[in-house]
């Protein structure tokens, strides 16, 4: 009981893990209008959209490529799908 109790503390208190640090620095999303941390976020190369990092990368998977490639291609243009310019 007290271990349970002990390790629970544990989770409830831990720090906050971070892959990649936060920034102040931010903007809205093109699609869905929240903001956007420019860090996690970004600019898709195809279709000039600044975008939120679910709306850029989709996936962590996907955000490593785009880091490692120095490409970052939206979920939509990735997926064919034909983007509405302003």
């Amino acid at each position: 009981m007290a271990k349970s109790l002990v390790i629970a503390h544990f989770v409830l208190t831990m720090a906050k893990i971070e892959f990649f640090r936060s920034t102040q620095v931010s903007t809205d999303c093109d699609q869905c209008h929240g903001r956007v941390d420019l860090i996690k976020g970004g600019v898709c190369t195809n279709c000039r959209r600044i975008l939120c990092s679910n709306h850029l990368h989709g996936s962590l998977v996907r955000r490593l490529i785009a880091d490692v490639l120095g490409k970052a291609i939206c979920v939509q243009c990735r997926a064919g799908v034909p983007v509405k310019q302003k």
